[in-house]
């Protein structure tokens, strides 16, 4: 019998690429006014080995959280995405949030997980909004910054909290010698569309309100991270982690590229006419954002 099967091509069947992140999570051991006083180095180092204070991540092979200490990381995309945790109150067990990342909340929707199940809420965040909070009080809308971390040798996510995002900012802006610069002013949202990798090592943590103030005494104290930061270029000895990044950015995008094409067709799909189909809109006037503005200018 003649055999008419022959090996297939390699692009003969499409595969869904994903990329897997190690979480990174920052505790900026928050402090009443009463007992600030008493926070030695000693107490935060002890803070830090415990978790609950400076950035962490969850070993899953010994199933413990562990301190990142050093913790140095480069910045390749920046997303938004909803994460966040509380405790249910029927089952005394916490549920944790989670969204798809996307890069513009404005005309990209999200979709809500709760422990990995998929829930009722789904759309722009600026439609869904007022619904999820009513429900679950625990989601919040972060900044989210893929990374490379040197320590780990992996790709990090880290969602930022706003304390986490003034360290980030005012990284940046104490790094422009040649002129003064706002943190406030400092944009995260396009931080890695141009060439530059930025990069960050925590030196340690400075005594803030929860404006982002220098703390005077008064009101709850943060401790909010200190970074060095820079610019990571193609030279000397850095030029193979440059190309690392570069590689390990490249593949992230075109992963996240090819997940919005299938999400385009998906909805185009849905969209289609049919004797069943009902799509209400609400009009829902919102501010999405809950720390900065979700469009911003460039860094500088």
């Amino acid at each position: 019998m003649q055999d008419f099967l022959t090996p297939p091509p390699e692009d003969a069947v499409e595969t869904i690429q994903t990329v897997k992140y190690i979480d990174v999570d920052y505790s900026a051991m928050k402090t009443p006014a009463t007992y600030a006083k008493a926070v030695t180095p000693e107490l935060m180092q002890d803070a830090q080995l415990n978790c609950k204070l400076g950035f962490h991540y969850y070993d899953k092979e010994i199933k413990k959280k562990m301190p990142l200490q050093p913790f140095t990381f480069f910045v390749l995309e920046v997303y938004s995405g909803l994460t966040g945790a509380e405790m249910d109150a029927g089952s005394n067990e916490f549920n944790n949030f989670w969204s798809n990342r996307v890069r513009d909340t404005r005309a990209q929707p999200y979709t809500l997980y709760v422990n990995g199940s998929k829930t009722e809420f789904s759309g722009l965040w600026s439609d869904i909004y007022d619904k999820v909070v009513a429900k679950y009080k625990g989601v919040r809308n972060a900044r989210c910054l893929i990374a490379y971390c040197l320590e780990l040798d992996a790709l990090v996510e880290i969602p930022l909290t706003a304390t986490a995002e003034r360290g980030v900012k005012k990284a940046i802006a104490n790094s422009q010698k040649a002129k003064k610069i706002d943190w406030k002013k400092v944009s995260l949202y396009n931080l890695a569309e141009n060439d530059h990798i930025w990069g960050f090592r925590l030196k340690g943590f400075e005594k803030e309100n929860e404006k982002g103030e220098a703390y005077a005494g008064t009101g709850d104290l943060f401790f909010a991270p200190d970074f060095d930061c820079g610019i990571l270029q193609p030279i000397g000895d850095a030029a193979g982690l440059h190309a690392k990044c570069v590689e390990f950015q490249s593949e992230i995008r075109a992963i996240y590229a090819k997940r919005g094409e299938r999400i385009k067709q998906a909805q185009e799909k849905e969209a289609l006419p049919s004797d069943t189909a009902n799509f209400p809109k609400e009009e829902i006037g919102r501010d999405y954002e809950d720390a900065t503005p979700e469009f911003e200018p460039l860094p500088f």
